[in-house]
């Protein structure tokens, strides 16, 4: 019954293997179909034998040893072409590796061996014997050698796959501890039990927990490499973890090779892939590699201390400060190196994926150790806490959202005169109610970039100020014209104009009182879809200032074709004045220039008496700065200028 039950199941397995085939490569494919095509005949010819030894049926002496001693080989064979095939998927990237070699030769001596013994059992009777007058089956007195050989191969195939293999699923290592104890007592069974032939269920289970395994996982991997890919690399993270285990997480980056790919073609720069997998292989103490993103490798390598991290990069570093060659051409590879020790640095899984995509977003944020083509970068405690506290900021700056919890500040701007000049820059605070404090815009602000949140910020700050304009117009004041900050990523939105405008609108009040601050560093790479934003806006009356120039990305042809009527400057230019002639000589031929041009000159960090008489010395210009007025609360700026509540 078992045989029966087994010969089934394998059949089943083998249609669907053969509906699925153009999953698999081909040389794998044809030897997975070869390991079921002998399971089959195994179950198939061990039935029989069975029916042979119960019945005691009397057939020609010649077929009945046929029959058991194919029964024999067929097993060996079995276990063999198993050994073989997980051999071959494991060393897929290098399949003449010296242990690929060793155990391709340790399958033919076993298989060599069996072959030989069943030959020798022919005169002798040593495994097996049939009573020419009863027909009878009578083990011979090496009758365990097959079923020894086998164990010892599937044994063998599990010591590969647990040892060898650079991926397991944790649910495959967990039914792997149960597999010896299984196979161990099918084979007292089949040892010890004349009726009953257990070598086929021995093949199917096989089969089930090895051979299915690494087939099903090898379509997760890397064509070109042939690693597992991010799904099995998180897996495998998670089952480290588990086992409180020690070890180093190592993400390489090459970008090098989408310039490669675009100059030499995919097929050439595979080639280099191939040699870059092959060489991460060899590495020492390294047992786990895997495809990450698009010109990406994730290493796991376990047990590694202190001392075995800093042995381990460097041999990293050594491996791509070396040439590389490429047809005829000899090339370096520029390669990001990102090392993260578990878990002293990462404690647990979450940490540690936290790590890895803060990281990829800020790839500045560690101490970068390397040089030359090769950049080494290792995370380490303070990389953590700087997460962790975005991570804080974060969670502030979302319930901040959820209620339009901010803040809203709003710094005058005067005349140098001191005469304030009817603008206004409405400002954003955050405050953080557990620490009695607030965070700083240049903190918070990034993360809203980041994590998408700047657009409904900016929408708030937006409707604050039309919201503050109107209740002068309501209360028969002169409105004052107020400036709010846009981010880049909101003049990607192409529904921006429409919903300036429509805030404007809502709140009727006059679109010459709402000014748009653009910081320069927005329209290097947003430059054409910007002008025709701010034309479309200008066309409806809305004004806009140019924030923060000379703070590093000045283009001047670029900006006086875009419709500003305020270029603001940067507090670094005042600052850096004081001391270098040549600053202050470039600000003495812009300033009368661009007000020449129609521009309004606003210079900001204006704080000491010696900043005011600097800018004075600049003609009718404005200041923004502490020297005046700091930032200040809504109900107080609108006590400044004579609106009470």
């Amino acid at each position: 019954m078992p045989e029966i039950t087994a010969f089934f199941l394998t059949a089943v397995l083998y249609v669907y293997h053969l509906c699925e085939k153009d999953l698999y490569r081909a040389r794998q494919q044809r030897l997975l179909g070869s390991i079921m095509v002998v399971s089959l005949l195994s179950s198939g010819l061990n039935i029989i034998s069975c029916t042979f030894i119960i019945t005691g049926a009397s057939f020609s002496y010649f077929l009945i040893h046929l029959v058991h001693g194919t029964c024999f080989l067929l097993s060996i064979l079995q276990s063999s072409l198993l050994l073989w095939y997980v051999a071959d998927m494991i060393y897929t990237l290098s399949p003449n590796a010296y242990r690929a070699v060793y155990i391709h030769n340790a399958t033919k001596v076993m298989l060599a061996l069996n072959a030989a013994a069943l030959i020798i059992n022919i005169p002798t009777g040593i495994i097996f014997t049939v009573s020419p007058v009863t027909c009878e089956y009578i083990r011979g007195p090496v009758s365990f050698f097959t079923p020894l050989t086998v164990l010892i191969q599937i044994i063998m195939s599990m010591t590969v796959v647990l040892l060898e293999r650079r991926y397991h699923t944790p649910e495959f290592a967990r039914l792997a501890a149960m597999f010896p104890p299984i196979v161990a007592i099918l084979l007292l069974i089949q040892l010890f039990s004349r009726d009953l032939q257990m070598g086929g269920l021995i093949g199917f289970t096989v089969l089930l927990f090895i051979v299915f395994d690494l087939s099903t996982n090898h379509l997760l991997e890397d064509e070109v490499t042939g690693f597992p890919g991010r799904a099995c690399f998180e897996n495998t993270l998670r089952e480290f973890f588990l086992r409180d285990r020690t070890f180093a997480v190592v993400r390489l980056t090459i970008p090098t090779l989408d310039g490669l790919r675009r100059t030499f073609g995919k097929k050439e720069t595979d080639n280099v892939v191939r040699a870059i997998s092959r060489r991460l292989m060899a590495l020492r103490g390294l047992k786990h590699v895997f495809s990450g993103a698009e010109n990406e490798f994730m290493l796991i390598a376990p047990g590694m201390e202190s001392q075995e991290c800093e042995r381990f990069a460097s041999e990293l570093v050594s491996i791509f400060e070396t040439d590389w060659y490429l047809g005829e051409s000899v090339i370096r590879l520029d390669t990001d190196i990102l090392m993260i020790s578990c878990p002293v640095v990462a404690e647990d899984y979450d940490t540690l994926m936290s790590l890895l995509d803060y990281t990829s977003r800020n790839p500045n944020v560690c101490h970068d150790a390397g040089d030359s083509n090769v950049s080494l970068s290792v995370c380490d405690v303070k990389t953590k806490s700087l997460i962790r506290r975005e991570q804080y900021v974060l969670g502030i700056l979302r319930q901040a959202c959820a209620k339009n919890g901010f803040e809203y500040y709003y710094q005058p701007i005067y005349r140098v005169s001191g005469e304030f000049s009817g603008m206004a820059e409405c400002l954003l605070r955050l405050r953080d109610e557990e620490n009695g404090a607030f965070i700083s815009p240049y903190e918070f602000i990034p993360i809203a970039e980041k994590y998408g949140l700047i657009g409904l910020i900016g929408s708030y700050v937006l409707d604050t100020s039309c919201a503050l304009v109107r209740r002068f117009i309501d209360a028969g004041k002169t409105p004052p014209v107020l400036s709010v900050n846009f981010s880049a990523r909101q003049f990607y939105d192409v529904t921006l104009p429409k919903n300036v405008m429509s805030c404007i609108s809502r709140h009727g009040i006059p679109s010459s009182c709402i000014k748009i601050e653009i910081t320069e560093s927005y329209l290097i790479s947003n430059y054409e879809q910007v002008r025709m934003m701010m034309d479309e806006l200008v066309a409806q009356g809305v004004g806009f200032f140019l924030d923060d120039f000379g703070s590093g990305f000045s283009n001047i042809p670029r900006y006086i074709n875009l419709p500003f009527e305020c270029i603001k400057y940067d507090h670094s230019l005042l600052k850096s004045s004081e001391t270098n002639e040549k600053t202050d000589r470039l600000l003495r031929a812009l300033t009368p220039s661009f007000i020449s041009f129609g521009y309004r000159i606003v210079f900001e960090g204006v704080e000491k008496e010696d900043n005011l008489s600097y800018v004075s010395s600049f003609g009718d210009v404005y200041v923004q700065g502490y020297y005046f007025s700091y930032a200040v609360p809504e109900r107080r700026f609108c006590s400044m200028l004579g609106l009470e509540e």
